[in-house]
């Protein structure tokens, strides 16, 4: 038996066997969490993906947030260079319970579909169409928040009314989707959500992401409109992610400045879209 062998055999051997889990160190979890997606990710099997789940949740509860993101920074490196498969990153995305790592999860996976009959958001959707079988609404949200990170305005169709299958603490996450960049297309999908709300209570949490906008700490302190390359990793020599516009939070104040008047006008319950309009610069 060679070396390769013996070890696939133990690390099979650990993940059918949950009692020898506790006794595991951390980082050899990690590792064979790692060897268990990549082998996801060679060739992808429903059923693989459920003997993996319970496995995820031990390592779940032994982890932190930022130590799991770790691990699947290192497996989109490995899907961006095509040394592994996509699968290798959905036991993050259908096993996780944490929305930021599920959301990571989300947009790395549609940037990466390939495009079927010409259709350059294959990817979104194909992810969107993942949350319709979610089993949790951490699951759900994540999911959304990862489509919606993606900043590209042609989404914004995809995600139209998505808040109606959310109960208040999933709005409230969706709300605040933050990914470290401000993208026109996120204040737009915002505006367009306080335009339609069906119930004024979603204001709270869709006021508070915007009026943090121009205060957050962000990578790039502008607000952005991009256009995303799917797949990331095409053939081309095109950048990844496409600035197409940018502007300073006052000059985009300014474009948005109508509509909020036109929603704070409209608002009946405790005013918050004040606010909104304060933090921007509105008057």
């Amino acid at each position: 038996m060679t070396t390769e062998t013996a070890e696939r055999e133990k690390a099979l051997e650990l993940l059918c066997n949950p009692s020898l889990w506790s006794e595991t160190e951390k980082a050899d979890l990690l590792r064979n969490l790692r060897y268990y997606c990549l082998l996801l990710g060679h060739s992808y099997n429903d059923d693989f993906l459920e003997k993996i789940r319970p496995y995820y949740w031990h390592v779940a509860e032994r982890t932190t947030i930022d130590e799991r993101l770790e691990l699947l920074d290192s497996l989109v490196v490995l899907v961006e260079k095509r040394v592994a498969g996509l699968g290798s990153l959905k036991p993050f995305l259908y096993a996780d319970e944490e929305t930021s790592v599920i959301s990571t999860a989300s947009l790395n996976i549609a940037i990466f579909i390939p495009p079927k009959d010409g259709d350059p958001l294959t990817g979104p959707k194909e992810v969107l169409g993942y949350a319709e079988g979610a089993d949790t609404e951490a699951t759900y949200t994540g999911i959304l928040q990862g489509v919606l990170q993606l900043g590209d305005r042609r989404i914004l169709p995809l995600l139209d009314g998505c808040w109606k299958e959310l109960g208040r603490e999933g709005r409230r996450l969706l709300a605040n989707s933050w990914s470290g960049f401000v993208y026109a297309s996120t204040i737009d999908f915002l505006l367009g959500w306080l335009e339609k709300a069906d119930d004024e209570r979603d204001y709270g949490s869709i006021a508070a992401a915007l009026a943090s906008y121009p205060i957050r700490p962000k990578r790039i302190p502008l607000v952005l409109d991009v256009m995303r390359k799917f797949p990331a990793n095409g053939p081309d020599d095109e950048p990844a992610v496409r600035f197409l516009n940018q502007w300073t939070f006052e000059e985009y104040g300014a474009i948005i400045a109508p509509r909020l008047k036109a929603i704070a006008a409209a608002e009946t319950g405790d005013k918050v879209i004040p606010k909104v309009l304060g933090a921007w610069g509105i008057i």
